[in-house]
């Protein structure tokens, strides 16, 4: 299972561009706290970049030192996020089900299709699903610690829990909550019941979630005033309650973009479990459950306690990301390992899938259709990719080359590519804090080429005609289809009077 995750998540990991925004944005962050050294401020063109908290990008940061600036250097974290996150759900499912359910359970992980597109998108949710999951294990370990008597090892377990939990909330923030959510309803509901539960109160836990979770927010919410206000006014309060982000608030994108995820995630495996679920409804009845488990060697269906914890693990953080208005498809990916083990349960207890070789076949037959698709993506033009604008852009360009995008705020990929060496300038959008483009033209160094980056509707050539001449224009040429590029040549007759020379000699 290891090899497989490892494979799976590593493989073709920086062949696919860095995708505006979101991924060309973290990853120019990270850049800049590995140039800068300053890892306790997320920075962005230098200035504090308060959105996110700094774990993902400590970890995207230390990929680019290992590996460079470059697609794979900011994914690689993700990549071994994947068979660690297998490595995790595969212990949840021992915990939960016994031994095969967890190995079954983490070849499906590592091999469906959700996971591999969240690992291979740089963002913070596949971090986030690591610490969530991680704080999954640490409290069902110490449910089965408290069970068999062992008091000191539960303890120890809930003070990792919630470090763990803590560590979740340094990743995302507020949404890291969902999870500790679901366990202490699970515990307050086992309690009711006269499940074997743990105790959630725990010191050593508080400090663990205080000094690892709250720490950092601490420390820059005291050095930055007025961030705090933020935090709790545009990323708690605006994400939640209002449609600022607008991010598919309708009513009905959570039937989209969440609950299709859950489904189709499986991938490959999807008509299997399907198929082993027919069987099951096809076979129900009185005794059917212990029959199979007769015939097949594995224990009984998961009781109530397991059941009940897994229903509330998805359907807590379901019903909350559904009323928030801002969605996005990856918020509900840290709650995918439950379908996970749904799906483990059925194919452990299926007649067909009982021998293990078949399952592990399966697997690496759905790893491989995995990687064809992955290794695919990076062949499907796009025009939000933006090292594909760079690999495009690169040949034309020369040392002390000015490169400027015009009209366009973001581009946080071509900058990464760049090395930061990437200013912006407005021609259409009176919104941009960027100089106008005609005062750039105008101002600029004619010993220095510049180089000039837009949509192709922008009307880069008749500006810079119009304030220079046809002369200043040395080449002009698509990029792809969404994009052209302008070079302005240096050269001592890129002069209005010398613009103006060779335009009249040219109409004549």
């Amino acid at each position: 299972m290891l090899a497989l995750g490892l494979l799976v998540g590593l493989a073709f990991q920086g062949s696919r561009g860095l995708y505006e925004t979101t991924e060309g944005r973290y990853a120019e962050v990270a850049r800049e706290m590995v140039v800068s050294g300053n890892w306790l401020v997320p920075q962005l063109n230098f200035h504090p970049h308060w959105t996110k908290p700094p774990f993902a990008y400590w970890t995207m940061a230390l990929g680019i030192k290992a590996l460079g600036v470059n697609p794979w250097g900011a994914r690689a974290a993700n990549g071994l996020g994947l068979a660690l996150l297998g490595g995790l759900v595969m212990r949840l499912g021992t915990l939960l089900r016994g031994r095969r359910h967890g190995v079954v359970a983490g070849l499906i992980l590592v091999s469906s299709l959700f996971p591999m597109v969240t690992s291979a998108v740089i963002s913070t949710d596949f971090m986030l699903a690591l610490a969530e999951v991680a704080t999954v294990v640490a409290y069902w370990q110490a449910v089965r610690a408290g069970a068999a008597g062992a008091r000191r090892a539960e303890r120890g377990w809930v003070a990792l829990l919630w470090s763990a939990a803590g560590l979740a909330f340094l990743v995302k923030g507020p949404p890291s909550l969902l999870t500790p959510a679901a366990i202490v309803a699970h515990a307050l509901l086992g309690r009711r019941r006269g499940w074997k539960v743990p105790r959630l109160r725990s010191a050593w836990g508080a400090l663990g979630f205080a000094v690892i979770g709250l720490g950092w927010y601490a420390i820059v919410t005291t050095r930055e005033p007025g961030l705090l206000n933020y935090y709790l006014g545009h990323e708690v309060y605006d994400r939640m309650a209002t449609t600022t982000f607008d991010r598919n608030p309708q009513w009905y994108m959570p039937f989209l973009i969440y609950l299709l995820p859950l489904a189709a995630g499986l991938g490959v495996w999807l008509p299997v479990v399907t198929a082993a679920l027919w069987r099951r409804w096809r076979d129900r009845g009185e005794g059917a459950g212990a029959r199979r488990a007769a015939e097949t060697g594995n224990p009984p269906p998961a009781g109530g306690s397991e059941r009940a914890f897994l229903m509330l693990w998805l359907g807590l953080p379901l019903l909350v990301l559904s009323l928030v208005p801002s969605r996005l498809i990856f918020y509900i990916f840290p709650f995918f390992p439950v379908i996970v083990l749904a799906a483990a349960e059925l194919l452990a207890a299926d007649r067909y899938w009982s021998r293990h070789r078949r399952i592990e076949r399966l697997a690496a037959a759905a790893a491989v259709v995995m990687l064809i698709a992955k290794g695919g993506a990076a062949w499907v033009p796009s025009g939000s990719d933006m090292t594909r604008i760079y690999h495009e852009l690169a040949p034309h360009l020369r040392a002390g080359d000015r490169v400027v995008a015009v009209d366009e705020p973001r581009f946080y990929g071509l900058q990464f590519h760049l090395r930061g060496e990437l200013e912006r300038a407005r021609l259409q959008r009176r919104k941009m804090t960027a100089p106008d483009l005609r005062e750039v033209l105008a101002t600029r160094d004619r010993r220095q080429r510049l180089v000039l980056v837009a949509a192709t509707d922008r009307p880069l050539e008749a500006v810079v005609k119009e304030t220079l001449g046809v002369a200043a224009i040395d080449q002009a040429l698509p990029l792809d289809r969404d994009h052209q590029m302008l070079i302005l040549r240096a050269a001592p007759e890129d002069s209005r009077h010398g613009s103006d020379s060779a335009t009249t000699l040219a109409t004549h």
